[in-house]
C-alpha cells in the first residue's frame, strides 16, 4: 500500500492538571514497528485516519499497584470539524459497533513500542479541521454484544468494562463508565493543539488513543465502586516522538549550589521514581480558591498540565512515547532513592525538554536528592497534607469528581514568570517508616463525606449547600531541585530555599459528562511550609473550617 502521508498527531488523555490522573489520546503513525511508521492511502480528495491505542508505562500494575488488568470494550471512535456541541460526527472505527466491539487491556504490554492495538481504519473522509474527538465504550449490562472472549465475564456476564484487582479472592469488579456510552468521552477542541486536527486531500493521519490507566480509574469511598473517569488532550506528533532518560542520586553542597549529576551506574540510578511529563499554560490558567480576596481582581497563577506519567525501571530508565512536538518540563520524585539509602529522592524539575519535528530528547539524566532523615523512628520522611474541598450547588445525590495535587513554585528558563508545577504524590514503599499507603488525589465530593481518606480527622462539615470531601497527600519534604534542559550542558541547582512550600490545586468535573463544571474550573490554595513527619492542614479547614479549595457556580 502506498504511503502518502506526511504528518502525524497525537492525542494525549491527561489528569486534568490536578491531582493524579488522567487519559489521554494520541494521533501518531502506526504503519510499522515503534512509534514511527506510515499512513494510509487516501482517495483524491479525502482523507485517511488509522486509529490505534495505548497506554504510557502504569504505575498500578501488581506487584507495584493494586491492579493486574483495566478491560475496557470500545465500540467506536468518532470526529466532528465543527466545535458545536450538536455537530455531526463521521465515524473513524467503522469496523466497530456497539454489537460488534473491540475489547483491550490498557495494562498489556505493547504490541509494538507505543501501542496496544489497531482499532480501525476509514477513508473518504472530508478534508478539514476536526476540532472533537469522542470514543464511545459499550455500557456494561448492555445487551445483544457480541465478544468471544470476555474476559470480564467473572465480574458478571454483561459486564464489559471491569478492573482486576490484586491481591484479593474476588478480584473482578465492574468499571462504571458514565456517559461513555452515550456521548463518548469527548476531547474538546481546547484541549487539542492548534484547536483541532487538519486533515487534508490525500493525505493519511493516525489516531493512537492512549489511556493512562492509573490515572484514570477512581474508587468511589462509601460504595468501593470502580470508576472511569479519564479527561483527554491533543496535539501533533514527529517523526520520533520519544522523551527518554534515566533518573540518578545526585549531590549538592547546599541551598543555591549546583548539583553534582553522577554518571548512571548501579551506584547511583533510582528505581521506581515516579516521573511526569508537564506542559506549562500559555496564560494563568486557576484561581485563588481561598480565602478570597478583600477587594480587587482574584489572583491567578499558572498552573502545568500533566500530560503522561511513569516511573523509572529497575536500572533507573525512563521514557514517554508518543509526544507530540512541543516544550515540556519533567518533575520527578521518589519514594527511595535505594535499599541501601531509604530516604526519598525529591522533587527535581528539568524545564525546556524539546520535541521538534525530526525528534525528541533522550539520554536525559536528571538527579534527585536525598530528602532530610526522620526525626525519630517511626516518623515518615515525607510529609502530609490534610484538608478538604467542597462543590457548591452540585446535584446532592452525586456530587462531583476532583482531582487534587501538590505543587510547587518554580521560574522556568529565563523567564520571570513563576509557574506551579504538580509533583507525584509519594507513595511509601512497603516496611519503610510510616509506611501506610496514603490515598490517591482523586475524590468525589457528597454531602457527607467519607473520612477514610483523611486518616488525621474523625469529621468533616460541608458548608452550606455545598458537597465535600476531605483528603490526604502525601508529598516530598524538600524544595525543588531545578534544570534548564540543553543540548550541551544541562545543569541543575538545588533551591535557595531551607523549606518545601507546596500549593494545592484542583479541579472538578461532573460524574457525567467528566468535563469542567465550575466556574473558574481549575483553584488553587495559598502555599503552606510542609516538614517530614509532619501533617498539614492548609488554612486550618477541617471540621467546619473554610475549605482550603471551595468551587463556587457548579452546575
Amino acid at each position: 500500500m502506498a504511503r502518502i502521508w506526511n504528518r502525524r498527531f497525537y492525542l494525549r488523555p491527561v489528569v486534568a492538571l490536578t491531582p493524579a490522573l488522567g487519559v489521554v489520546l494520541a494521533i501518531l503513525a502506526t504503519h510499522g514497528a515503534g512509534c514511527g511508521g506510515g499512513g494510509g492511502s487516501s482517495t483524491p480528495g479525502s482523507g485517511t485516519v488509522t486509529t490505534n491505542i495505548s497506554d504510557p508505562a502504569p504505575q498500578c500494575t501488581a506487584p507495584n499497584g493494586p491492579y493486574e488488568h483495566v478491560w475496557v470494550t470500545i465500540a467506536g471512535v468518532e470526529a466532528a470539524i465543527s466545535s458545536d456541541a450538536n455537530a455531526g460526527f463521521v465515524n473513524l472505527t467503522p469496523n466497530l459497533s456497539v454489537t460488534n466491539p473491540i475489547q483491550v487491556d490498557l495494562l498489556s504490554a505493547p504490541n509494538t513500542e507505543c501501542v496496544l492495538a489497531t482499532l480501525g481504519q476509514t477513508s473518504g473522509l472530508p478534508p478539514g479541521k476536526y476540532e472533537q474527538i469522542r470514543l464511545i465504550l459499550v455500557a456494561n449490562n448492555t445487551p445483544g454484544v457480541t465478544l468471544t472472549p470476555n474476559q470480564c465475564v467473572a465480574a458478571g456476564s454483561e459486564v464489559y468494562n471491569c478492573v482486576e484487582t490484586a491481591g484479593t479472592s474476588s478480584n473482578y469488579h465492574p468499571l462504571d463508565t458514565p456517559s461513555a456510552s452515550q456521548t463518548g468521552i469527548k476531547i474538546p477542541p481546547g484541549q487539542i493543539a492548534n484547536g483541532g486536527i487538519t486533515v487534508s486531500a490525500g493525505q493519511g493521519v493516525d489516531i493512537d488513543i492512549d489511556f493512562n490507566a492509573c490515572a484514570s480509574v477512581v474508587t468511589a469511598g462509601k460504595s468501593g465502586k470502580f470508576i472511569l473517569k479519564p479527561t483527554l488532550r491533543a496535539s501533533e506528533l514527529g517523526v520520533n516522538p520519544l522523551i527518554a532518560g534515566t533518573i540518578v542520586i545526585g549531590q549538592s553542597a547546599g541551598p543555591g549550589q549546583p548539583v553534582t549529576v553522577p554518571t548512571p551506574s548501579s551506584a547511583y540510578t533510582v528505581a521506581g521514581a515516579s516521573v511526569w511529563l508537564e506542559q506549562e499554560p500559555s496564560a494563568p490558567n486557576a484561581a485563588l480558591g481561598t480565602p478570597a480576596p478583600a477587594s480587587g481582581a482574584t489572583p491567578t497563577e499558572s498552573v502545568s498540565q500533566l500530560v503522561m506519567a511513569t516511573v523509572s525501571d529497575a536500572n533507573g530508565n525512563f521514557e514517554f512515547c508518543p509526544v507530540g512536538p512541543g516544550t515540556y518540563d519533567i518533575v520527578v520524585d521518589a519514594p527511595q532513592l535505594s535499599s541501601a539509602n531509604p530516604n526519598p529522592g525529591g522533587p527535581t524539575i528539568l524545564s525546556g525538554v524539546q520535541v521538534g519535528p525530526t525528534g525528541g530528547a533522550s539520554g536525559l539524566v536528571i538527579p534527585l536528592l536525598p530528602q532530610p532523615s526522620p526525626a525519630a523512628t517511626g516518623t515518615p520522611l515525607w510529609a502530609q497534607m490534610a484538608g478538604e474541598v467542597s462543590t457548591q450547588n452540585s446535584p446532592s445525590t452525586s456530587g462531583d469528581f476532583v482531582r487534587l495535587n501538590a505543587a510547587v513554585s518554580f521560574t522556568p528558563g529565563a523567564s520571570a514568570t513563576p509557574v506551579l508545577a504538580p509533583v507525584p504524590l509519594i507513595v511509601p514503599p512497603t516496611g519503610t517508616p510510616g509506611g501506610t499507603l496514603p490515598p490517591s488525589g482523586l475524590v468525589i465530593t457528597s454531602p457527607s463525606p467519607d473520612t477514610t481518606n483523611c486518616p488525621s480527622v474523625s469529621s468533616v462539615a460541608c458548608p452550606s449547600g455545598a458537597n465535600c470531601a476531605c483528603f490526604t497527600l502525601a508529598v516530598p519534604a524538600s524544595p525543588p531541585v531545578v534544570g534548564l534542559a540543553s543540548q550541551t550542558n544541562t545543569t541543575f541547582t538545588q533551591s535557595s530555599s531551607n523549606t518545601a512550600d507546596f500549593s494545592l490545586t484542583a479541579v472538578a468535573l461532573s460524574m457525567s459528562t467528566q468535563q469542567p463544571v465550575c466556574s473558574p474550573s481549575m483553584l488553587f490554595a495559598n502555599p503552606v511550609t510542609v516538614q517530614g513527619g509532619g501533617v498539614v492542614t492548609p488554612l486550618g479547614n477541617i471540621a467546619g473550617g473554610v475549605p482550603a479549595l471551595e468551587f463556587l457556580g457548579c452546575d
